[in-house]
């Protein structure tokens, strides 16, 4: 097996970035102004064989698509919800097909393995709200 991490996550943020209506995404990790109420974080990856022969290495591969929220005292989960359906647009179509490419490695099965909303409190007055998309594919990659 090699580790796909890197240009997976790569393939995902190329696909995303500049293509959510304005709202930004970040790979993993960054220092969040004031100003960004909204934004799309890249997460946790895993990656486990499939298959291995002598000519391609076969892999489940998982990305956790973190999107934020940042509210007043009123919370809804609209905006996280639309963001949520426009991330899933982009990277999955059609069923199964995606857009996540990278030289010389094969993305196919694309899924959405599981959705998740939660509300955090911050104060009285303000709260974030998290939705956590595990975005799944198998990446195949020739020896």
């Amino acid at each position: 097996m090699r580790d796909l991490s890197k240009p997976f996550r790569l393939a995902v943020f190329a696909v995303l970035n500049g293509n959510t209506g304005g709202i930004p995404v970040y790979d993993e990790k960054r220092l969040v102004s004031a100003t960004d109420n909204t934004f799309i974080l890249l997460s946790t990856q895993q990656q486990s064989p499939i298959d291995e022969n002598d000519c391609t290495w076969v892999s489940k591969l998982s990305i956790d698509i973190e999107v934020y929220n940042k509210t007043g005292s009123e919370v809804s989960k609209d905006t996280i919800d639309d963001v949520s359906n426009t991330i899933l647009g982009l990277l999955i179509p059609t069923v199964g097909v995606s857009p996540v490419a990278s030289g010389g490695i094969q993305f196919t099965y694309a899924y959405a393995e599981s959705i998740l909303s939660r509300n955090v409190s911050l104060s009285e007055t303000e709260s974030v709200l998290q939705k956590v998309i595990r975005f799944v594919v198998t990446g195949v990659q020739q020896s």
